[in-house]
């Protein structure tokens, strides 16, 4: 099996991508649905939430967390986003390796890892043999950040932008780059999609083949240990 990380900045179009790939009947784990449903409604994380941040974050019954509010406390401070992600983080690992497991067993060629913060958390890196980044220009960027979030102030938006890896850092370090510079251009991106999919099962492909080249001469090197026992 091939696990394949998918990243990119804010606003880039990775959640596009994303669909896309799932549109195509490829496995993709979503780091950032797990993320929120454990903050929606995981005891353990939210409590961890409220010892860290105190009860302003939840809404007025205390039974829910306002991620609004959250998002700026720690989009602003990077201490505090770094306490949530101790809270959020090591569950959410957990959650992705026993679906990558579940994967596997399903006999899936190729598994997804849609992780926003794939770089800079590291942990996940020692899993993936290969990086998508969908990329765009920071212009671009910053203006789908707006219009996405228009109650958002260009200094809060550029702050959520400068709270990640530099684009281009990522771009450095992948090993596919899906541009997506145009707003609206579907096709065009479905097309890089199929690309790298065709790249992916192409090497997906050679992997088996040498899982199970590799399998065979074991068993012949086993057949032949137990027929010189047989002789003795």
């Amino acid at each position: 099996m091939l696990i394949v990380g998918l990243t990119g900045g804010i606003a880039t179009g990775k959640s596009t991508v994303s669909a896309i790939l799932k549109e195509k009947n490829v496995a993709v784990i979503d780091a950032d649905t797990i993320s929120r449903n454990l903050v929606d409604h995981d005891r353990q994380v939210q409590r961890g939430i409220l010892k860290a941040f105190g009860p302003s974050v939840f809404n007025d019954d205390g039974t829910h967390v306002e991620r609004d509010k959250l998002g700026e406390i720690v989009f602003a401070d990077p201490e505090k986003r770094k306490v949530l992600n101790r809270i959020v983080h090591p569950i959410v690992f957990r959650r992705i390796v026993v679906q990558i497991l579940r994967n596997f067993l399903s006999g899936q060629a190729i598994v997804i890892l849609d992780i926003p913060l794939l770089f800079e958390s590291r942990t996940m890196l020692w899993f993936v043999s290969d990086v998508i980044v969908v990329s765009c220009s920071p212009e671009v960027q910053l203006s789908r950040l707006l219009k996405r979030n228009p109650d958002l102030s260009r200094d809060a938006a550029l702050s959520r932008i400068a709270s990640q890896m530099p684009l281009a850092d990522k771009v450095a370090r992948a090993t596919i780059v899906v541009d997506n510079e145009a707003d609206g251009n579907f096709a065009g991106l479905a097309e890089q999609v199929d690309a790298c999919l065709e790249l992916l099962r192409a090497k997906a492909a050679r992997r088996f083949r040498l899982v199970v080249a590799l399998c065979t001469c074991a068993l012949v090197g086993l057949a032949v240990v137990v027929h010189q026992f047989t002789l003795l």
